[in-house]
């Protein structure tokens, strides 16, 4: 073999090893793009989870103290406030019903929204005098938005 061919193939295999070395690269970075934006969805996650907890232990600490229970007209008005507070919130109406039971009112409310948002909206639920207690809260992320199904009941004279 001639030093001409061998330099030939020398150059060849240096080509075919530069294109597996970028290859290479180039997955490895986007490994690491992968990996980190999995890092991110876990934190929020984290925080999600954490702010959910934190309202839980409002809500029960705000379900344990006296407010006034109010007349079934005063409950569609505190009804109406509530669905006022999520628009307030830029939280779109999926649906609301509401039926009489023993000690007032139960009214559920299906909602979407941005997360902040929910979030806002949950911290200052209820927040009038009227007794509102939530008995049920269950979210969950559809098509980058977050969907809570809202079960709660208006408290009546």
């Amino acid at each position: 073999m001639s030093v001409a061919a061998f330099l030939e193939k020398m150059r060849g295999l240096t080509a075919v090893i530069g294109i597996l070395g970028a290859i290479l690269m180039a997955m490895t970075g986007y490994t690491v793009h992968v990996f980190h934006d999995q890092q991110e969805i876990q934190g929020r996650i984290a925080v999600m989870t954490q702010t959910v907890s934190d309202w839980q232990k409002k809500a029960d600490r705000l379900n344990g103290e006296k407010f006034r229970p109010v007349t079934e007209e005063q409950a569609k008005v505190v009804k109406s406030r509530i669905i006022l507070a999520a628009q307030g919130n830029q939280l779109n109406l999926l649906g609301s019903a509401d039926h009489a039971e023993e000690n007032g009112r139960l009214c559920e409310l299906d909602i979407s929204g941005e997360w902040g948002n929910m979030v806002n909206f949950l911290k200052n639920f209820g927040s009038s005098d009227a007794l509102v207690s939530i008995k049920g809260l269950a979210m969950n992320m559809e098509q980058g938005k977050i969907q809570a199904h809202v079960v709660y009941e208006i408290y009546t004279k």
